[in-house]
Parts: C-alpha cells; sequence; structure tokens
C-alpha cells in the first residue's frame, strides 16, 4: 500500500544520475511514497536494475527521453552543467533541487544520527542501522551502501530515528542538524571542492559552530584532522579509539580467518566480542558503532550479537569467487588511505600471495593524492593499475595510469606493479594463481569483475 506523498507539490520527479547509491536510495523512497519516479544515467548496472525491478523507468541510452510532466528534477554536485539532459530540464522550466536538498527533506522529519567523514562512513552507518533494526529500535536508514543483512541500502519507517550518511564530497553535509553527529577521520580528499586539507577542515570547525551545543558527539580521538577541531562548546561528547581519553577504547584485536575478537573497554568496563569485519580501520567503525548504540541504551548483549551477525556492506572485502587455492574480493577503496587499510586488512589473516586490481578514480583525486598513491600498495604482492576512471571529468596533462605506475615503480624497486591495458586477460592469468585477488575502485572495476566472474569462471 502507498503511503503519503514525500513532496505532496511534486508528484512526478526525475533523477539525472539515478543509478549513483545516494540518488537511488532518495529514488526509492520516492517512489515507494507513492511518487511517480523516473531516471536516467550513463550506464546501467546493479543499482539501476534494483530499480527497473521496482517499476521505475531509466533511461540508460545517449538520446534523451523526458517524461514532460515532470514536476521536479534531483541532481547531484557531480552532473556538469553541460549535461544535455539538465540543460534540457532547464529549457523546460522545470524546477530543480540537489539531492542533499531532497536528503534534507527527508530527514528533517526523524531524530538524525549522521555520520560525517573522509572513511568509513558507509560501513559504520551500516552497522549502526543494523544495530538499531536489531534491537528493534523503531528507526529508518539510509546509507551509501547496500547492508547484505537486509539486501538494501534504504529503509524507511514511522520511528524516532533516521541513521543517514551525510556527504562531505560537496559540503553538503553541513546542511542537517542531527541529534547524534558521529565523526569518523578527515583527509586529504574532494580537493576539487575544498582546494586543501586546511579548507576542509575549516569547513568542518564552521559547521560545528553553528549546530546545536547539546548534540552528541561521537568523535574519533586518534584521528590528527578531527583532534585539531574545536568541541569546546558541545556538552555531550564520547571519544572513541586508541588512545586515552577514551570512553570507548580498544583493547585488544585477535583476527582469525572469519571472525575477529575483540576486547574493547566501554566506560571503564571490559567487553568481548567478535565480528565478522576486517582490519584496524573496521575497528574503529565497530567503536563508533558501539558508541552510538550505547548512547541510545541498547544493552551489551544485543549490542555483541548485532555485531557478530553483521554481514557487512556490498562491495567492502565482498567476496566473489572463492575456492580451495584462491579467493577473489570486490572492494570499493578509491582513495590512499582506504586503498591502504583494505590491503592491510586482508594481510592481517592471509600469508598468501595478494594481488591488487585497482581502477584510479578521477583526474582530479589521482592529480591530488599522487603523493599518497606512491605509498598506498606496499603490503601486496603485485599490482595492476587501470586507467583512470573520469567520471565525467577532462583529462589532465600529465595524470594518467602510466605515468603512475612509473612513479610507483620508482619509488617502491621491489614491487611488482604493471600497467594494466586489458583487465579481462590479465585476470584471466591470475585467476590460475593462488592466494587473493583484490578488485578495487570507485569506478565500473567491480561491474567488469563481476561480469568476468559470471563469464569466465
Amino acid at each position: 500500500m502507498k503511503s503519503k506523498l514525500i513532496l505532496p507539490e511534486f508528484p512526478s520527479v526525475h533523477f539525472i544520475g539515478i543509478g549513483g547509491i545516494g540518488m537511488s536510495a532518495l529514488a526509492k523512497i520516492l517512489f515507494e511514497s507513492g511518487h511517480l519516479v523516473t531516471g536516467s544515467d550513463a550506464q546501467a548496472n546493479y543499482i539501476t536494475e534494483d530499480l527497473s525491478q521496482l517499476g521505475i523507468k531509466i533511461n540508460t541510452s545517449s538520446q534523451i527521453s523526458l517524461n514532460k510532466k515532470i514536476d521536479l528534477c534531483v541532481v547531484t554536485s557531480a552532473i556538469s552543467h553541460s549535461n544535455s539532459e539538465l540543460i534540457e530540464i532547464q529549457n523546460l522550466r522545470i524546477p530543480i533541487i540537489k539531492r542533499s536538498e531532497l536528503l534534507g527533506k527527508i530527514i528533517q522529519r526523524y531524530k538524525g544520527i549522521s555520520i560525517v567523514g573522509s572513511h568509513g562512513k558507509t560501513t559504520t552507518s551500516g552497522l549502526i542501522a543494523h544495530m538499531l533494526q536489531d534491537s528493534h529500535v523503531a528507526s529508518s536508514f539510509i546509507v551509501g551502501g547496500f547492508l547484505k543483512n537486509y539486501n538494501t541500502h534504504v529503509k524507511l519507517n514511522s520511528g524516532n530515528y533516521i541513521v543517514y550518511e551525510a556527504d562531505e564530497s560537496d559540503g553538503s553535509f553541513s546542511h542537517y542538524a542531527p541529534e547524534i553527529l558521529v565523526l569518523t577521520n578527515l583527509d586529504n580528499d574532494h580537493l576539487d571542492f575544498y582546494k586543501n586539507f586546511k579548507n576542509l577542515v575549516v569547513y568542518f570547525q564552521n559547521y560545528l559552530d553553528k549546530i546545536d551545543s547539546k548534540t552528541l558527539i561521537i568523535i574519533n580521538n586518534d584521528d590528527v584532522g578531527l583532534n585539531s577541531l574545536n568541541l569546546t562548546r558541545f556538552t555531550n561528547i564520547i571519544r572513541y579509539g586508541r588512545t586515552n581519553p577514551c570512553q570507548v577504547k580498544i583493547i585488544s584485536i585477535k583476527p582469525h580467518e572469519r571472525l575477529t575478537k575483540l576486547e574493547v573497554k566501554i566506560f571503564d568496563k571490559d567487553y568481548q566480542f567478535e565480528t565478522k569485519l576486517k582490519g584496524i580501520h573496521n575497528t574503529e567503525n565497530i567503536l563508533a558503532s558501539i558508541s552510538v548504540a550505547h548512547s541510545l541504551g541498547i544493552d551489551i548483549e544485543s549490542i555483541s550479537k548485532s555485531l557478530k551477525e553483521f554481514q557487512g556492506i556490498k562491495r567492502r572485502q565482498d567476496i566473489v569467487f572463492e575456492n580451495e587455492q584462491l579467493q577473489v574480493l570486490d572492494d570499493y577503496a578509491h582513495h590512499p588511505t582506504e586503498i591502504t587499510a583494505t590491503i592491510k586488512g586482508v594481510r592481517l589473516n592471509t600469508t598468501k600471495n595478494i594481488i591488487v586490481y585497482f581502477q584510479p578514480h578521477r583526474f582530479t583525486r589521482t592529480r591530488d593524492c599522487w603523493a599518497q598513491y606512491l605509498d598506498c600498495f606496499q603490503s601486496a604482492d603485485q599490482v595492476f593499475l587501470l586507467d583512470i576512471y573520469a567520471s565525467s571529468e577532462a583529462p589532465i596533462d600529465g595524470v594518467n595510469t602510466e605515468s603512475l605506475v612509473n612513479a610507483i615503480k620508482l619509488k617502491n624497486k621491489n614491487l611488482k606493479i604493471e600497467y594494466c591495458r586489458d583487465f579481462y586477460l590479465q585476470m584471466k592469468k591470475s585467476m590460475s594463481s593462488s592466494g587473493v585477488i583484490i578488485s578495487m575502485g570507485a569506478g565500473d572495476i567491480s561491474q567488469k569483475l563481476r561480469e568476468f566472474i559470471k563469464h569466465e569462471v
């Protein structure tokens, strides 16, 4: 049964770039509330297929096919002003709003639990959402990845709370006023918007200076960037991490092949947990999630059960193939910090060879993080770099995969790294090896990998 329209003044809504994880979540919410939803994207993927199965009409061809009765168009900051469909929408004088504005209209009806930071947002928000759902706390969620436990990234109901991942890529996180704000970390990313790391920190500080001082702040105490923020005006802060002062602190980590055992001190009491998530970076995500759940009064037994049963997020160390000799993982990591954390997380659980296939994402990010890319593959045994996925960006002189490979070789004499011109051919060779293959990137490498596994294995 359809519920009341979320935007009653706009019965018909069109999404440009509907195949993105954030856009698709909002499209699904509007569709399920009774709106007529249509969309377009440059190419089909598992997200557009999911939406199409619901009954949402999606155009993935280069030919514009608009319903002239559209009442509202939703876009992201990634959509170019020269986009032909956007120009047509403007010519038709159809109102246009950004994805962040629409998200704000949805979450303002709830008590918000906002997860913000450069890395770890999706796993943290997904785990918090799962802990609330599993503990029967009436809540909704909008997450930047499919939760494997629910096979969706969005769920809306009439409960008090909503867990959502706030996007820092264009500063839109600053539009929201949550009751609980989780700060995971700050890193040298999205400099096409912020220009430099100092500006990124200033942007976050300005946001913190304007939200309610009674907001519960849950912050990663180990992150240097976050520790430069002034939080003195806030009356309620929970710090998590490995170093003092922390109210939620990791005491020990014992990796195992399937489950990692954690000892965590929560407000001076020690507890034991088990998790399927791997890596130090996921330990930080877990501590943040425990902090939120504990602050909402969820008991330790329920937290422990939820954590152990959490299956993770699609495209986060996602096993797409496995036999006795070889495991193939699909991962979203695209920033050097994420790449390092993912490879090290896998290395904690294996002594076998690790082969990495990485598709750099965007020319601007490759340029801005060039120096960091030189060091992020050191825990791998062999690395193959694909061509840069442009994501609608124009090429930048001197910024290309071949040059990046040569620069990495120059700094890492013992690292086996090659420019991969033919992904399918090289993967065929790698599949005959033993160990772990990790395919990483935010472009279309996941689709390439899954097509390869489907047709060649």
